[in-house]
């Protein structure tokens, strides 16, 4: 019987830590990695690719030391261990998706199965497989409490290591095809070797999980309002700095939008400071919510006492002004509770965007600010872009407001006869005494459903055409009421939903097997909108192209309506253009046979 001198004691001892601290360094880089895909300041864009880079990672350094454990003369359990744990310890991470999970679940599998495959019918190597499945699982649904727990991702990663050792064959197979005993010595050798691995990673863990939560909460007392939770002014500067930089150097846009509460003073006043506390708190989980639904690329901060900032990274105005438009909306129908109390708020915005002459983030600032002056120099919860007036204030009274509808005419039939109504929400103006065009995400969906019983009350045609924007369809409640209204009895005989997104089509419901027939047309801007659309041509009904008279001549706008006409066309699709006000309009699309409606106010004495 051999024995094992103390050389070969001290010669293993030191090469177990050498692979831990090598090990170690693996870990390091990778948490680095992590950091930046999960906790860092990069857009979405740049986290994705951050996160691709993590598989990555993981794939290359795995394969590269299981080929050097093939190819090794000596230390090949070394290299082995190393594989082992680079592609175990990526299960323990923190806000990775299923898919995500189950790619690095397919990694370990494979690298155990290869090391299984000289006795893979045998019952030892099917009991470890079925093994790692079950533990695959179990770190699966507590991740969470293991991966900062020392004891039991040690615990974890010993009993894995263990196992796949334990259950290695002790015949294989070598690259050069000849059979090799492997000694049990050898086996508890690399048994020792990923039980000090482990222990070291444990700790490891452990304490840059410590570190990470220190270090939150210095930042936290840096940059965060400890009242509101969300980032005070301290960091609004510092980060709008960074990312003007960032975004001048990539030729990218910031948005900023600066959002103040309508006299805060008075809920002082009245019901205490207190009362004003709990309302900023509601404030900022509001806000804080209502702009999770759209991704991490925008950051809310809390600039001064009763104003808050929020910063949208490489977003175009249009975009940020509908989430801004969303959450002006919530919070003047929040209701704020305290002792009893029925707390009720506006707000006044300002929005700007950097400009390529902008110097510093302090022109963008200021723009920001005095587009908020505007706001509140024009009668308060109003939205302003730039110093221009983009919503005023929602009417309260059904009296104000009221749909109006462009006659929608069918050009395939020899009489052209009226087929719908293209409803356009409005507000009288009681200065002017006339009735002008708002935005109707500004009006929440029951009160439009209010105002479409209006409508239809009166009208000849009881089929509509009826504007959906982002707001509305990201709001499933407002759609279950809308769709439940259509099939009332007080509803419309055919509804036609416009969106102007083809991927808002994913948050709508089913709309087939209804009473009353939904259609989804598509509104688009620009050709590469149509491309996206031909993923979703099985629920499209038809196209709106929207033609104003003084665009007739356009060449730009023209090439434009030739892509619109030749989807339609490729997709059989029905196609209507709007806006047909004068004879040159209809004159152009009358070149066209495939033009199925043509939408306007004047349409009938044209026809």
């Amino acid at each position: 019987m051999s024995t094992v001198s103390p050389g070969i004691i001290i010669y293993w001892f030191a090469e177990i830590l050498l692979v831990s601290f090598f090990s170690e360094g693996l870990i390091v880089y990778y948490t680095h990695l992590w950091q930046r895909a999960f906790a860092g300041h990069s857009s979405a864009n740049t986290k994705v690719h951050y996160r691709i880079g993590m598989l990555g990672f993981i794939l290359f350094a795995g394969l590269f030391f299981h080929t050097a454990g093939l190819y090794a003369v000596d230390g090949e359990m070394l290299y082995h261990n190393v594989c082992l744990i680079i592609v175990l310890f990526p299960l323990f991470d923190d806000h990775i998706n299923r898919f995500e999970y189950f790619l690095r679940c397919c990694g370990i599998g494979v690298f155990w199965v290869i090391h299984q495959l000289d006795h893979i019918s045998s019952s030892i190597a099917v009991a470890s497989i079925l093994f790692l499945v079950c533990i695959l699982l179990i770190i699966y649904r507590f991740h969470a409490q293991i991966r900062h727990n020392p004891v039991i991702s040690f615990m974890l990663l010993t009993l894995i290591g263990c196992v796949f050792w334990l259950s290695f064959p002790h015949k294989v197979t070598e690259t050069d095809f000849t059979d090799v005993v492997v000694s049990n010595v050898v086996l508890i050798r690399a048994t020792l070797m990923v039980l000090v691995i482990s222990l070291f990673i444990s700790l490891y863990w452990n304490y840059q999980n410590r570190q990470n939560k220190r270090t939150h909460a210095i930042e936290k007392l840096a940059y965060y309002d400890p009242l509101t939770q969300a980032k005070n002014y301290t960091a609004y500067t510092t980060d709008i700095e960074r990312r003007f930089q960032n975004a001048k150097l990539a030729g990218t846009n910031t948005v900023v939008a600066s959002i103040d509460i309508d006299y805060f003073k008075q809920v002082n006043d009245r019901f205490g400071h207190l009362a004003g506390n709990t309302v900023l708190i509601g404030v900022s989980d509001l806000l804080h919510n209502t702009l999770k639904k759209y991704g991490c690329d925008q950051e809310l901060y809390r600039s001064g006492g009763e104003e808050f900032v929020v910063i949208f990274r490489n977003a175009s105005t249009n975009t940020a002004a509908e989430i801004i438009t969303e959450c002006w909306s919530k919070l003047s129908e929040h209701d704020f509770m305290y002792n009893g109390h029925t707390i009720n708020i506006t707000t006044s915005v300002g929005i700007t965007n950097s400009a390529p002459d902008d110097t510093s983030f302090q022109d963008v600032y200021q723009r920001a600010d005095h587009s908020l002056y505007h706001s509140k120099h024009n009668g308060r919860q109003t939205i302003s872009i730039d110093s221009m007036t983009y919503l005023v204030k929602m009417a309260r009274n059904l009296d104000a407001l009221a749909y109006f509808g462009e006659s929608v005419y069918d050009l395939r039939s020899p009489m052209k006869p009226l087929v719908a109504d293209g409803l356009i929400l409005k507000e009288r103006n009681d200065q002017t005494h006339r009735w002008e065009i708002i935005n109707p995400t500004s009006i929440s969906m029951k009160f439009r459903i209010s105002l479409l019983k209006k409508y239809l009350q009166t009208s000849r045609c009881q089929t509509v055409t009826l504007p959906l924007s982002r707001i509305d369809v990201s709001n499933s409640d407002a759609i279950n009421s809308l769709i439940a209204f259509s099939q009332s009895d007080l509803g419309p005989e055919r509804l036609i939903i416009q969106l102007t997104d083809p991927h808002l089509i994913d948050l709508l419901p089913p709309l087939t097997d209804l009473d009353t027939p939904i259609d989804i047309w598509l509104i688009q801007h620009n050709v590469l909108d149509l491309k996206q659309a031909i993923l979703y041509t099985p629920r499209i009904k038809g196209l709106h192209f929207i033609l104003s008279g003084h665009e007739t001549q356009d060449p730009a706008r023209h090439q434009l309506f030739q892509h619109w006409y030749q989807f339609a066309q490729d997709y059989h699709l029905q196609f209507a253009v709007s806006h047909i006000d004068q004879q040159s309009s209809l004159d152009l699309v009358a070149d066209l046979p495939g033009i199925n409606f043509v939408q306007g106010t004047k349409i009938e004495s044209t026809l």
